[in-house]
């Protein structure tokens, strides 16, 4: 929180208000280093390659439990 973007609490105006608030006093250049790490982040986690290979390795996982039953 802080970095790469900001969480507020689900259902809390008044938190989320806090957090635009303190988006607005951050800059431009906060602002923007903030999408650049946030965008950084969301390309090395959910690369489509990263999900497919996590995806397979579940399935080889699933049948090689079920083939030793």
């Amino acid at each position: 929180d802080g970095e790469t973007g900001l969480l507020c609490r689900p259902k809390d105006v008044t938190d989320l208000r806090d957090k635009m608030l303190s988006i607005l006093e951050l800059g431009w250049e906060g602002r923007r280093q903030m999408g650049l790490k946030g965008r950084q982040l969301m390309e090395n986690r959910y690369d489509v390659r990263f999900v497919v290979s996590a995806y397979l390795q579940q399935i080889q996982r699933t049948l090689s439990s079920k083939i030793d039953q």
